[in-house]
């Protein structure tokens, strides 16, 4: 009896029609086993962080997945937090009853600047597995600077001569402590005068170089430039000589130079 029973209960229902007249409606099993292997229809996530997310070495971050195979209950499903270059899951479970899981992820401070692919991964009881990923990023680290940025003037120095028939060199170099700053406009102002042709942006280096020519007479030189909103000037003085007064003062140079050379020999 109790066997005729059970048959009765879990054997297909057929469902007809009462009238002879009307089609069957068909057979509806109301039992089946889940085949070992079969693939089913799934949906994988990774709900947080959203991609791209800029992360520093040595912070925490949530992470948070949902997963769903169709028929099969949230608590039944195993997931698994995987960080690249690690042998290990970073995280691993089974999903919540909401569907989700989450996983507090120590951003490593060995992964280098650029972009870093963490996957998450479900499985379902009969081993299927589908697989969701989340980038994040690392940016490059800007160096600080190691002091307060200065603006040194290399050339003209302060009271040099130079003839009206050369060009006098305009050096100038831009500097965080030890640390040269690179790409920072210069301008020069000669007599109260912006030059535009000595306006240029520092290099590599810190340093522009440029060079004109002026008429004769005293001159004075200035070099402003902005950092991080902070504005830097320095000056100098320089003289243009006539090239005939250049040549006189030449001369007037060595009769001293000899002078000083016969007298020491006089004295010894």
């Amino acid at each position: 009896m109790r066997i005729a029973l059970i048959f009765a209960i879990f054997a297909p229902i057929r469902l007809c029609s009462f009238d002879g007249n009307e089609p069957g409606i068909g057979w509806v099993d109301t039992w089946r086993p889940r085949e070992t292997g079969q693939r089913q229809d799934a949906e994988i996530s990774v709900l947080q962080p959203a991609n791209n997310t800029i992360v520093e070495p040595g912070g925490t971050r949530e992470l948070m997945g949902r997963a769903d195979f169709v028929g099969v209950f949230p608590e039944d499903i195993y997931v698994r937090w995987i960080a690249p270059n690690t042998a290990e899951p970073t995280c691993e479970g089974w999903l919540s009853a909401n569907g989700t899981h989450t996983c507090l992820l120590t951003i490593p401070v060995t992964w280098e600047p650029g972009s870093h692919r963490i996957q998450f991964t479900a499985e379902a009881p009969w081993g299927q597995t589908q697989d969701a990923f989340v980038t994040v990023i690392i940016e490059e680290e800007t160096v600080d600077p190691t002091g307060p940025p200065s603006l040194v003037i290399g050339s003209p120095a302060l009271s040099s001569r130079w003839s009206e028939a050369s060009l006098v060199p305009f050096v100038a170099s831009l500097q965080a402590g030890e640390a040269p700053l690179s790409d920072a406009q210069i301008v020069w102002e000669i007599d109260g005068l912006q030059i535009p042709g000595l306006t240029a942006r520092t290099g590599i280096d810190g340093t522009i170089v440029r060079a004109a020519s002026f008429a004769v007479g005293p001159h004075e030189a200035r070099a402003e430039v902005f950092v991080s909103d902070q504005r830097l000037t320095a000056s100098t003085r320089f003289i243009v000589i006539a090239e005939e007064d250049l040549d006189s003062d030449s001369d007037s140079d060595s009769d001293s130079d000899s002078d000083s050379d016969s007298q020491a020999s006089t004295e010894l």
